[in-house]
């Protein structure tokens, strides 16, 4: 170890941050030596440094941002988008939820690993808002003209590409459930999709 360089006691302070019990030098005499004096600054002087408030004119000029609160299932974990068209319940009923839960199973996926959004409780949705909020590079509709959330090129049961996301449009899911020839047209696709 080198030897001690200064003996100041400000170099000291600024050097060891430590404490130290020996010293040679009085403390009163080391702080009395170094204490600047205190001055009192006159209230004009302190309001005089204080930058002014915008005007709530120009506030109020100011952009807006207006972030979109969906209320959704799942985590959105491998960034797949999953709307529904449902009149009846918040998001999914039970029946519907448990057959959408077996085809993710069926495909080693869970919910948490999609976004189920139902588009009933959503209104003026669109392809772009959507990619934007979830990020997607997967869409699924169950129920939902594509036209509605200005989707072009989209042919029911097949998976189509727009914009760069794979898109598979198709029946309800009670619908799907209902019929047996359906969920055959449907499962052909959606193995793919997933």
């Amino acid at each position: 170890m080198n030897a001690l360089q200064s003996h100041h006691p400000i170099a000291l302070s600024l050097l060891i941050n430590e404490d130290i019990y020996l010293i040679n030098t009085p403390i009163m005499a080391v702080a009395d030596a170094v204490t600047p004096p205190i001055v009192v600054a006159e209230p004009a002087e302190i309001m005089a440094n204080i930058p002014p408030k915008p005007a709530p004119e120009i506030i109020a000029q100011l952009p807006q941002t207006d972030k979109p609160n969906y209320r959704y299932l799942g985590d959105n974990n491998k960034s797949i988008l999953i709307l529904v068209n449902e009149t009846d319940a918040e998001i999914l009923n039970k029946d519907d939820l448990l057959a959408l839960n077996k085809l993710l199973a069926a495909r080693k996926l869970e919910q948490k690993d999609v976004a189920i959004l139902n588009i009933q409780k959503n209104t003026q949705l669109n392809f772009a808002q959507l990619k934007d909020f979830f990020g997607f590079n997967k869409l699924l509709l169950f129920g939902i003209n594509p036209k509605d959330l200005a989707i072009t090129g989209i042919v029911a049961n097949q998976i189509c590409t727009f914009e760069g996301v794979p898109i598979l449009g198709t029946w309800h899911l009670k619908q799907m459930q209902a019929d047996e020839k359906k969920k055959l047209i449907f499962w052909a696709q959606f193995k793919t999709l997933l």
